[in-house]
């Protein structure tokens, strides 16, 4: 009922799957009360007739059981909700992201450089960084540095003597945790050249 509450599972399904479930629990129910009718005097084929349509109703009964229990679902890890994938009554199927998941305890910052301002940073190193919304400074330890697609090319502006700069993509992590911090936040750092 939570999930139809948040738009997750079409109101009519979970109530088909309700009903199936009452429905199924019922045939149970009648099942057992002839195997007890057929336990008090019923010839040996009557009670395994009666004991085959338990069987058949508790086999009714898990199937949905496990339907209902399809509609739950969780997140691979703890988080905060950023984005929603699907819309109200929208059928997904298995595998299909659904929400984005932002672990803000994992945070970090993303640089793009140019390939000639990357001399003497190396993984590990620390990097003084600004946070503008923040209004503050924090260090951060340099955990990735990888070169952007040939599309991300500084193109040079002479045509005599100069060379295209490929950009490079450097990730730094925060060396303690900042309050506050959101994905998508700008953050500014000072390389001295």
């Amino acid at each position: 009922t939570g999930l139809s509450q948040q738009g997750l599972r079409p109101q009519a399904a979970l109530d088909q799957s309700t009903r199936n479930l009452d429905a199924a629990a019922g045939r149970v129910e009648a099942a057992e009360a002839q195997l007890d009718l057929a336990r008090a005097g019923a010839s040996p084929e009557e009670r395994d007739v009666a004991a085959a349509q338990v069987a058949q109703a508790e086999a009714a009964l898990a199937q949905r059981q496990a339907d209902l229990d399809e509609l739950e679902i969780f997140a691979p890890r703890s988080g905060e909700v950023s984005g929603r994938m699907i819309e109200l009554g929208e059928n997904v199927g298995p595998g299909a992201p659904l929400f984005t998941i932002v672990d803000l305890d994992q945070a970090w910052f993303t640089f793009n450089l140019r390939e000639d301002l990357l001399a003497g940073l190396e993984m590990g190193d620390r990097l003084t960084i600004r946070i503008p919304a923040l209004d503050l400074e924090a260090e951060a330890e340099i955990t990735l540095i990888n070169v952007q697609g040939q599309f991300a090319s500084w193109r040079a502006t002479r045509a005599t003597g100069d060379f295209d700069l490929r950009s490079f993509e450097l990730r730094a992590r925060p060396v303690e945790p900042l309050e506050g911090l959101r994905p998508g936040m700008s953050a500014l750092i000072q390389l001295d050249r």
